[in-house]
């Protein structure tokens, strides 16, 4: 029986042992050029997980000794306030939390097409960056991502994006346009809080808007988007002017023809006849709006009169 408990206890050490080879040899922290790195030898990467470099223009290589480099762990390069721009290798799949918040001198980031996923407040508080462009497969911008951003004025979604968290873009102050794509199905609570947003379009497949979306933007701010949508009703509700991107010009009365009927709609507003009337920023108004000069008038009743009986085949405002 004791003899059975040694051999036991043996192969108990053994595999301790064994069990601490395989994970020293799978995987390692070291050193190498500016970056402590995380190398994953069974999968042939690494994570860089500190920057130990002197700023300026950083390129991260697409290998590292013989590894490709797949991800930046969170707060890699927290606060490098040094660091005047950043090149991605190509093969980056993440990018962690925080990892680059604080970076005050970087002033533009493009993301590479293999980078699918990037952690809440990645970019946040990087006051000197403008342009962020985001290409790929990814399909979330995840919560705070460029939360107080204050330089931002320019932003490129990929058409795979899916879901815009919490707070992703809050405190933008000089974003003044952006376009949602239309995969797009999700905005989350203050995603554009406090921005300098003045036009958005956003794309058809939008179903859910948070609270405070878009919250103390600017006071004229048009959301551009498809009548019946959740965008519109949003917009009614907080007060915000709403452009239909569905639009068919002529038809004031919104009845998916442009006929006399239309012209006498419009008439009968202008002069205020039985109580007809056309308020601005609503559908009705975009639509009879066929100068585009942003008001309604005598014109626009002849302009919609002459479209009705062929004499002209666009409208002003199409050409």
């Amino acid at each position: 029986m004791n003899k059975n408990r040694r051999i036991l206890s043996l192969l108990s050490v053994i595999s301790i042992i064994l069990t601490f080879s395989i994970i020293s040899v799978s995987a390692s922290v070291t050193t190498i050029d500016d970056f402590t790195v995380n190398i994953n030898v069974s999968k042939q990467n690494l994570s860089i997980d500190e920057y130990n470099g002197n700023g300026g223009d950083i390129v991260i290589p697409d290998k590292l000794s013989g590894y490709y480099v797949d991800s930046i762990s969170s707060r890699a390069f927290l606060n490098c306030e040094n660091i005047t721009s950043i090149t991605f290798p190509r093969y980056l799949y993440s990018i962690g939390s925080y990892a680059f918040s604080g970076c005050t001198g970087i002033d533009s980031i493009t993301i590479n097409y293999a980078t699918n996923i990037i952690e809440k407040y990645a970019f946040h508080n990087c006051s000197s960056l403008t342009t962020a462009t985001i290409n790929g497969n990814m399909t979330a911008i995840s919560d705070y991502t460029f939360y107080n951003c204050q330089a931002l004025t320019d932003v490129v979604l990929p058409s795979t994006m899916r879901v815009i968290y919490a707070g992703a873009f809050r405190g933008c102050t000089s974003l003044k346009n952006i376009n949602i794509p239309n995969n797009v199905n999700t905005i989350g609570d203050y995603a554009f809080y406090n921005t300098g947003l003045e036009s958005i379009i956003l794309g058809k497949n939008v179903t859910n808007i948070g609270e405070n979306a878009f919250g103390n933007c600017s006071e004229n701010l048009v959301i551009s988007g498809y009548t019946g949508s959740v965008a519109e009703v949003y917009c009614a509700e907080n007060n915000i002017n709403f452009y239909p991107l569905d639009l068919k010009y002529g038809d004031v009365n919104n009845d998916g023809k442009v006929n006399v009927k239309d012209a006498t709609f419009l008439q009968k507003s202008i002069i205020n006849f039985e109580g007809f009337e056309i308020a601005d920023g609503t559908r009705a108004f975009y639509a009879a709006d066929v100068n585009g000069d942003n008001k309604l008038d005598i014109t626009d009743c002849t302009t919609i009169m002459k479209y009705a009986v062929r004499a002209i085949k666009k409208f002003p405002v199409e050409q």
